[in-house]
């Protein structure tokens, strides 16, 4: 079996067979908790993230230089 190359010689499609495992099942452990995250946007300044929960949806606005996020929209379901 050849040596695994260090992460950050890995090419993005390298990179992106690699996590794909771990991507599947962060997503399948959130659907069974009854909640996951999509990402719909997405700026040098700013991101708007949907929190969709069993109960409700949320529209977020993340600052990506500080990380702070505020809730744009709510509705329940």
């Amino acid at each position: 079996m050849p040596a695994r190359k260090p992460l950050y010689q890995l090419s993005l499609h390298e990179l992106a067979e690699l996590m794909q495992p771990v991507d599947t099942a962060l997503r399948a452990q959130n659907l069974e908790k009854g909640l996951y995250n999509v990402y719909s946007g997405n700026t040098a300044n700013k991101a708007v993230l949907i929190r969709d929960y069993t109960d409700k949806t949320e529209h977020v606005r993340v600052d990506i230089a500080t990380g702070r996020t505020r809730t744009v929209r709510r509705r329940i379901k």
